[in-house]
């Protein structure tokens, strides 16, 4: 007999978090998914209650996973999980500056975390975490977070895989940027490839001088399916790896990259850098500018090679 998954998904009606729960739906396996969301009721609509696909069901679940109440009710009544995929997180850094500590409760839910202690788990960090100054970062380089939002995203981390007595392994992904389609079953998540395509014709300034390795979301899918198929064949070792594409590039960069190839000029693009502007009051954050990666440990850990620039647009858009 088949051994039905229990995999529950923190986030789930965010970018990455539609988009995973969509390939779970159709990903060949006897998955029973939970999905957790606090707002966006939209989402909810755009998913078939119940039977999805055959051998795959999904319960839609609006919840708070900083109210201890909420979250025990949950886990008493469909708990407990095969693993958990925790993509929740408040992550605009201008948000967490103005509010570090929600922030904090948001992003490093220790309640949610505790009740999860024997569950296998999978979250989702940042590049952010770097400070910008000695990039491309190795897998082992040391965290150095310049602002509340990577500040709460190492702490999560250390929440995560500093406790020797949890009974389950932990991976904290540090993703760079993810782009690609549109969500599919809320169109309220865009990436910045979209708005890319939107200035199409239009005077628009980008900066040349913060730089990422932007990943695909296919990409991070795979790498998710992979640690799901990993927890059911054996279990997967504990760690930390950076998350990015196989390319250093600019917003420029990108946004070059989408006008050629949906074919229009880029005249009305002007460059700019970032750094010149990092201390304005109007930001008010500080905000980390190289903090490209490289990720071969998890690329020989699932197998397979992170693509670049051109292939994250050819995906998006076809």
């Amino acid at each position: 007999m088949v051994q039905t998954i229990k995999v529950l998904v923190t986030g789930a009606s965010g970018y990455l978090g539609q988009h995973f729960v969509q390939a779970l739906i159709g990903g060949n396996g006897n998955y029973e998914i939970y999905g957790l969301y606090q707002s966006l009721h939209s989402f909810t609509e755009g998913i078939s209650h119940g039977c999805s696909s055959e051998g795959e069901s999904i319960s839609l679940h609006k919840l708070d996973i900083t109210n201890k109440l909420e979250v025990d009710e949950f886990m008493s009544t469909y708990g407990p999980f095969n693993i958990c995929f925790h993509l929740a997180a408040l992550s605009s850094p201008r948000l967490c500056h103005e509010a570090p500590e929600k922030a904090k409760e948001i992003n490093v839910p220790t309640h949610l975390f505790e009740k999860l202690r024997e569950t296998p788990l999978v979250a989702l960090s940042t590049d952010q975490v770097y400070c910008g100054k000695q990039a491309p970062y190795e897998n082992s380089a040391r965290t150095g977070p310049v602002n509340a939002y990577a500040q709460s995203k190492v702490e999560m981390e250390d929440c995560l895989l500093k406790d020797g007595d949890r009974k389950r392994p932990v991976v904290c992904l540090r993703s760079s940027i993810i782009l690609g389609p549109l969500s599919p079953f809320a169109d309220s998540h865009s990436t910045f490839l979209h708005f890319c395509e939107s200035r199409n014709g239009q005077t628009t300034t980008f900066f040349t001088d913060e730089i990422r390795s932007v990943i695909a979301v296919g990409d991070v899918l795979k790498i998710l399916l992979y640690f799901v198929k990993e927890k059911v064949i054996n279990s997967f070792e504990q760690g930390v790896y950076n998350m990015g594409g196989s390319q250093r590039v600019s917003r420029m960069d990108i946004a070059e990259a989408v006008a050629i190839f949906i074919g229009f000029p880029t005249d009305n693009f002007y460059p700019a850098e970032k750094g010149s502007i990092v201390q304005d009051k109007k930001i008010g954050f500080a905000s980390p500018l190289d903090i490209s990666m490289k990720s071969h440990e998890l690329e020989t850990l699932v197998g397979f090679r992170f693509g670049d620039l051109s292939q994250i647009v050819k995906a998006a858009f076809q």
